[in-house]
């Protein structure tokens, strides 16, 4: 009887402690959970370079460059998919794809209750607006082809940035320390 109590007053507290871990996590603002990263990589229209910024940013950010070159105030920071099939360092990692959106898609998404009726993609039951993909090309990095990401080339260019290594294994995603 005793060892049955024992057990029950452990459970409790470790749920107790569970519970209240979520409550201080939603509290502060949230926790790293293992594996993630609260930052995310981008990339720099401008200058072609990657940099480090906030995950919960919706592309396009304001970039370290300043504002999209040929433009008065269009801002020049996109996602960046970066994978390697080595280690997690600079010389080994590759962009395998550019995410951004549209300014109106841009807008639906930071709204803080959208209306999924508008969403230029969504509908009513859809889930909002789709990002528009690119992929870099090394001998001209200025001129991107952008295109829905469930578009069919959309899916096509998501799916040759993540091809196998060389040896075959599947490349790791790189997250930002």
């Amino acid at each position: 009887m005793e060892k049955k109590q024992t057990l029950v007053s452990v459970s409790v507290l470790v749920l107790a402690v569970a519970i209240a871990a979520v409550f201080i996590t939603k509290l502060t603002g949230g926790s790293k959970l293992p594996g993630v990263s609260r930052h995310a990589y981008y990339y720099d229209l401008n200058t072609g370079e990657l940099f480090i910024d906030d995950a919960a940013l919706i592309p396009p950010i304001d970039a370290p460059s300043g504002v999209l070159k040929g433009t008065e105030r269009d801002k020049a920071g996109v996602r960046a998919y970066v994978f390697t099939c080595g280690e997690d360092s600079e010389a080994d990692r590759y962009i395998a794809w550019l995410e951004t959106y549209t300014p109106e898609a841009q807008r639906l998404l930071t709204q803080t209750k959208p209306d999924k009726s508008t969403h230029p993609l969504g509908g009513p039951a859809g889930g909002g607006p789709t990002p528009l993909v690119a992929q870099v090309n090394p001998d001209a990095p200025d001129k991107l082809t952008w295109t829905p990401s469930l578009s069919p080339m959309g899916v096509k260019l998501i799916h040759s940035g993540i091809t196998p290594c060389p040896n075959g294994s599947t490349p790791k995603p790189c997250f930002p320390k």
